[in-house]
């Protein structure tokens, strides 16, 4: 069961993020396209998942639904809580949970080189 939360949360709620910020409306009623012009380093590592087969992932999804829907409606509060607090300037939220975000990410990094020795 821990194993399955943790899968959810590290494989397959970023995999899902990735097919549906892919598949955003606004990039295909985009007649001239002109969102190519400024996709670059952010778009390519956000979209990077969304090459997957959708044959193979959604029998994944499926096995384990329970904790992807869960891990989806956790970072969708996560996602509306920041909307609301960027929609009402209030820069202390958003600073502060990018700070955290930083922090994790570092460290992460930083335990996989100690891995590695």
């Amino acid at each position: 069961e821990d194993h399955d939360i943790a899968v959810a949360l590290v494989s397959h709620l970023p995999q899902v993020i990735s097919y549906v910020y892919a598949g955003m409306e606004e990039f295909f009623n985009d007649e001239d396209n002109s969102w190519q012009e400024l996709a670059a380093g952010g778009f390519k590592s956000m979209t990077r998942l969304a090459v997957s087969s959708p044959e193979i992932w959604m029998p994944i999804l499926k096995q384990n639904k329970k904790n992807v829907v869960k891990s989806l409606r956790s970072f969708m509060k996560i996602m509306e809580e920041f909307t609301n607090n960027l929609e009402n300037d209030n820069s202390y939220f958003i600073i502060s949970k990018m700070r955290k975000a930083t922090d994790i990410k570092a460290k992460h990094n930083r335990n996989k080189i100690l891995q590695k020795n």
